[in-house]
């Protein structure tokens, strides 16, 4: 009897585990694929490290994949979907929504903004750094503050 149960709770693990890939390959192809891939010039200045004011911590990486950190939670590997006004962070049993209030900004003293949710979230990135007055994209350990090394 014991062994019994250990297989059918095996195989529902199993199903879990499947169910999961699928659900975050098919939200990964459908949102990421047309929201970011169509539209890298427009929603790469979302790629980065944001670190908010009020402790939250989210990273958006250009391979669809992202970690998000709060008082509450800490995960990573989440897929990222970036749609209209919304950035959601999707992982099995786990999805955290925000509303783009303010998409990111430079502003004039040279550091990346944008608000979510009512909090301010400020740019540090070591992936990737967008120029948003002339559309390049550079990659390398960058510091965002006037789009130069640190």
């Amino acid at each position: 009897m014991r062994t019994y149960k250990t297989i059918v709770f095996l195989i529902f693990l199993g199903a879990v585990f499947v169910l999961g890939a699928s659900v975050s390959s098919w939200i990964k192809t459908t949102y990421w694929s047309s929201s970011i891939g169509n539209n890298l010039s427009e929603q790469a200045i979302f790629l980065g490290d944001w670190q908010g004011t009020s402790g939250t911590t989210i990273i958006i990486r250009q391979d669809g994949k992202g970690d998000f950190h709060d008082h509450q939670y800490h995960v990573r590997g989440a897929t990222v979907v970036i749609n209209g006004k919304q950035i959601c962070f999707v992982f099995p049993g786990f999805e955290r929504t925000f509303t783009i209030e303010q998409s990111p900004r430079l502003g004039n003293d040279g550091l990346w903004r944008m608000r979510l949710d009512g909090e301010l979230f400020l740019k540090h990135s070591h992936e990737l750094l967008v120029n948003n007055e002339n559309a390049t994209i550079q990659i390398g350990d960058f510091y965002d503050k006037k789009m130069s090394p640190t």
